[in-house]
């Protein structure tokens, strides 16, 4: 990664370069993404507008990471035929806009990120209705007497984060580390977990979560615990419209969990640390159960073309799955100097 940062009293400004995959043997092509954030300060509360960028065909784009220009109009700058230096291939932006609040006791935000609109509705309502794809996010903690609470929630539509596409558009170019969903490993397939390839929010599209936690010190001992209720439906973090060839083959309009089987998941986390003598030892426990969990699933035969959709998805199956898992680190500090 890379990041070039500014900020005064009044305005801050970020962009951060992520080299997705490269040189990959599986044949992909180089993909990077870069993500920018434009923001004003005015005694407690920020807000601003935000900029992410997928590309294809190269791991790096100086244009992108370099001009303070959004993504979305350097887009159109680079594959300008007049432009000695322009480039060919897919980009994909996403939109967005924040504004958050901070004091001695409190934290609170809100951010939505718009990947798509359907203006159809308001002006030519008897058209074609393509989906909206949407995610937000909000929440914040405060500090009480018995210690520091907090409330999250977070959400997407059907669609969003995945790279658009069709028959005649390269459909590398979604909001993942990785455009695939598995991996091989001694000659045995493995799945790239969509939690640890998704770039920004790890539940990715077709999803709703909420969170609440609670942070407190007691004498050394520092605690943090959560509790976590999920709910998603399908998810193709590699295919455009997951398992269909074009978005209307799965229905006009807006599309969120409305399938007829949906993961539901109950996660409880809970953290211990403390410090001494440079030594920080940290001890945790996480505790749940997964109902219908996402599994990869085959493309059905009658939607299958090898050109566009041929990478496995994410689907709501018959399994339930119970976790229980204990964590214990030790980090040793010493100063040189």
């Amino acid at each position: 990664m890379g990041d070039i940062r500014f900020e005064d009293r009044i305005f801050f400004y970020n962009s951060r370069w992520i080299r997705l995959n490269v040189r990959s043997k599986y044949g992909y092509p180089d993909r990077g993404a870069n993500y920018k954030t434009y923001g004003l300060k005015f005694n407690n509360i920020r807000f601003g507008f935000q900029d992410s960028t997928v590309y294809v065909g190269r791991s790096f784009d100086e244009e992108h990471f370099l001009s303070p220009i959004p993504g979305f109009f350097t887009q159109y700058v680079n594959t300008s035929p007049g432009k000695p230096w322009s480039v060919t291939g897919d980009e994909n932006s996403i939109l967005g806009f924040f504004m958050d609040y901070k004091d001695e006791f409190s934290y609170y935000y809100w951010q939505i990120l718009v990947d798509d609109l359907n203006v159809n509705r308001f002006m030519f309502p008897d058209r074609y209705q393509n989906p909206d794809k949407v995610a937000w996010s909000l929440g914040g903690k405060k500090q009480t007497a018995i210690g520091a609470i907090g409330f999250y929630h977070a959400g997407s539509t059907k669609y969003t984060f995945e790279p658009s596409g069709g028959v005649s558009v390269d459909n590398k170019y979604g909001y993942t580390y990785y455009p695939d969903t598995t991996y091989t490993v001694d000659s045995k397939e493995r799945a790239i977990e969509y939690e640890d390839n998704y770039i920004g929010f790890k539940y990715g599209e077709n999803t709703a979560a909420f969170l609440l936690n609670y942070e407190n010190t007691f004498d050394r001992i520092n605690l943090y615990a959560d509790f976590e209720y999920r709910i998603s439906g399908s998810k193709s973090p590699a295919n455009p419209w997951q398992e269909y060839i074009t978005w209307d083959q799965g229905g006009q309009g807006t599309h969120f969990l409305d399938e007829s089987v949906l993961e539901n998941a109950l996660l409880s986390r809970i953290k211990l640390s403390t410090a001494f003598y440079g030594l920080n030892v940290t001890a945790g426990c996480d505790l749940g159960m997964i109902f219908n969990k996402l599994e990869l699933s085959e493309i059905p035969p009658k939607y299958y073309d090898s050109n566009v959709n041929k990478i496995k998805y994410f689907k709501p199956s018959s399994k339930n799955e119970s976790i229980l898992k204990f964590h214990l680190s030790l980090e040793y500090t010493m100063n040189l100097l």
